[in-house]
């Protein structure tokens, strides 16, 4: 009994140690960072006064929280038009100011610094009223083509009014909920796993538990030697000794050749919702 309780035990085991090694790395029930870390750069970008002057350090503070709090950079910019640059003169519009979006997050600050890889940056030209919001890499998990549709929704009664303090308490706001939502997603989604995986490992020990008990014979104690010889079952005429078989050992030598290798290169990736507003 003790053998067949430590089968199951020990298969249970094994299998929570695996969804651990697996699926530890996702649970963050004692870190919610999502992002690889935030920088210090300024957040707030306000080129023409779009947010009122008693707001702005408190919108500023909030936003280098959230980017703190999560590890991925939360970035606001309001101006009056995009830079006078060639890769910006293209009849589409919304298409440029995305693309001055994508430059401003990858532009390298005096010190050479800039933003780090996971973010999200909200870009708004007065000049003619576009809009977008640009996901950087691992945040495009985070705050989706749904998402960032949903918050420019919410943000266009507030834009129609020009209530910039307004749309920026928006922006903060819900992406912070986002943040917050996905955080606990990943923990549920680990805390599903490992339960998933302790009863794959329970069902593992009782398939074990059954084979040895199939394998377990009742038997009863005999008294005399003679109860385990069968009568005449045992005749001795002749012996010889036979060759019947040689046994090999092989030992691999050990190659010096040297393992494989991987690489990783390239920039950043950018998925964005943009419009006019």
């Amino acid at each position: 009994m003790k053998k067949i309780f430590g089968s199951l035990m020990l298969a249970s085991l094994l299998a929570v140690a695996a969804s651990i090694f697996l699926f530890g790395g996702e649970a963050k029930a004692d870190d919610s960072k999502i992002g690889k870390g935030a920088t210090d750069y300024q957040k707030l970008f306000d080129f023409d006064d779009f947010i009122s002057d008693e707001k702005e350090a408190e919108f500023e503070s909030r936003l280098q929280a959230l980017s703190d709090k999560y590890g991925a950079d939360v970035v606001a910019v309001f101006d009056i038009d995009r830079p006078a640059r060639p890769e910006y003169n293209i009849p589409d519009e919304l298409e440029a100011t995305e693309l001055y979006a994508i430059d401003f997050y990858n532009e390298p600050f005096s010190d050479g610094g800039r933003y780090s890889d996971d973010g999200i940056i909200f870009m708004f030209t007065m000049a003619d009223r576009s809009v977008s919001i640009q996901s950087v890499d691992v945040i495009g998990d985070v705050v989706t083509f749904d998402d960032r549709e949903s918050i420019l929704d919410d943000m266009m009664t507030d834009f129609h009014n020009n209530n910039f303090d307004a749309v920026l308490d928006i922006y903060i706001n819900e992406v912070e909920e986002l943040f917050e939502g996905y955080g606990s997603r990943v923990v549920r989604q680990w805390i599903f796993r490992c339960v998933i995986f302790l009863v794959i490992g329970l069902i593992i020990g009782l398939i074990r538990v059954s084979v040895l008990k199939g394998q377990l014979k009742s038997v009863a104690i005999k008294t005399e030697a003679s109860d385990y010889i069968v009568p005449g079952s045992f005749n001795l005429r002749n012996s010889r000794d036979f060759f019947l078989y040689k046994t090999v050992s092989r030992v691999r030598r050990q190659s010096s050749s040297g393992g494989g290798s991987s690489h990783s290169s390239g920039g950043r990736s950018f998925s964005g919702s943009s419009r006019h507003v």
